[in-house]
């Protein structure tokens, strides 16, 4: 990517939105790499979610991951056992391993 290029608008609603792999929200995919990659053989992605009920984080093995809450009140990542792991508060990033069960 060209560094002086312009900044571009994303519509977020114009992209295709996708069922998380647990079913509990929505995934829209900004970009991924290598390009056409799947869930299973990605090297990174990026990716704005909507999450419409509380369930397990879907196992990524191998892969680190990073959320960051855009809007709402907050969440809770919780463990196995319920206890809370780390508390949320927007545009505050969260990074862990892929396949901790959360």
């Amino acid at each position: 990517m060209n560094a002086s290029a312009a900044p571009q608008r994303i519509d977020i609603e114009a992209l295709p939105a996708q069922r998380w792999k647990n079913g509990a929200g929505l995934t829209r995919e900004l970009a991924v790499g290598p390009a056409g990659a799947r869930l299973d053989d990605f090297d990174w992605r990026l990716s704005v979610a909507e999450l419409e009920h509380d369930a397990p984080f879907s196992a990524f093995v191998g892969v680190d991951r990073c959320i960051v809450l855009l809007r709402g009140a907050g969440m809770a990542l919780c463990s196995e056992d319920g206890a809370v792991v780390q508390a949320l508060q927007p545009l505050q990033p969260c990074c862990f391993d892929g396949a901790r069960p959360l």
